[in-house]
């Protein structure tokens, strides 16, 4: 998918609200500042140690939101400024996590490991609504699917199955791309697995994500019908194009074939949340 395609449906989405998840709105707006954009330079650079502060506010809703409270993503279909959220704080305390987990880990090797964990995360959900929109906009195809990252998004039980199978995925993105988790040619995913592996229902199950059931995982199977040999190829190929760390980088804008950088969006907490 091409920055052009994006930009007609940004133009065209109306200002109607688009559904987020539940663990957004129960913390969204808490903070203090308004996001400030930055680049991938720019975010491996900073240092975050000390803005979780006690940590007390993430302990609380990691039990159920897990890496959603640490970063998250909003989508070009939304009617706000979409990309990754990148909480300083969340960083923190993911590096602390990983710290424990691996006592001898290094504090500014936690550092890059967690941001690492948290963009490929979120790279997950940005290439779960690039596929989706796949389907909206496909000329190839003999129906087009309007609506069909929106019917994702959907309240109730059905809704809360496609969140966990979502987080799955997003994990399983985290998984694939294990090469980004070395640090001067040490191996450090152990940790990041063990991560993962503590999370709540949904996002644990990754290692259940393969290549064959990927699609089922992210599309709503009962809206699409089944999915053609030809179509699952170009899904397939949208979402491993659009899900890896080159996306938030630079060089992204000058690829030919795609022509934007996934914008990147940093929330200075400032040590304190909003009650």
């Amino acid at each position: 998918m091409h920055w052009k395609q994006i930009v007609d449906i940004i133009e065209t989405r109306g200002q109607t609200r688009f559904p987020i998840l539940e663990c957004q709105e129960r913390f969204f707006g808490r903070f203090n500042q308004t996001p400030q954009q930055i680049t991938y330079n720019q975010l491996m650079l900073e240092n975050f140690e000390n803005t979780a502060g006690a940590g007390g506010f993430f302990n609380d809703v990691m039990q159920t939101c897990s890496v959603d409270v640490l970063a998250y993503y909003l989508p070009f279909h939304g009617s706000g400024d979409w990309g990754i959220y990148i909480l300083d704080a969340g960083v923190d305390r993911l590096a602390d996590i990983l710290m424990h987990i691996n006592p001898n880990m290094l504090r500014h090797d936690a550092e890059y490991l967690a941001k690492h964990n948290l963009l490929l995360h979120e790279l997950g959900h940005h290439a779960v609504e690039i596929a989706n929109t796949s389907l909206e906009i496909d000329p190839n195809r003999n129906r087009r699917i309007p609506g069909a990252y929106r019917e994702t998004r959907i309240p109730g039980l059905a809704g809360f199955e496609f969140h966990e199978n979502e987080e799955a995925v997003c994990n399983w993105n985290v998984k694939r791309q294990k090469h980004e988790f070395k640090i001067r040619a040490l191996d450090y995913f152990d940790p990041i697995t063990n991560f993962m592996l503590r999370q709540p229902p949904g996002y644990n199950r990754f290692g259940e994500i393969q290549n064959s059931n990927l699609l089922e995982n992210i599309l709503n199977t009962r809206l699409t019908g089944p999915i053609q040999p030809e179509t699952r190829s170009n899904l397939h190929k949208e979402f491993f194009t659009h899900s890896t760390l080159p996306r938030v980088r630079p060089s992204s804008a000058h690829n030919s074939d795609i022509g934007f950088t996934v914008p990147l969006y940093l929330i200075r907490t400032d040590n304190r949340m909003r009650r």
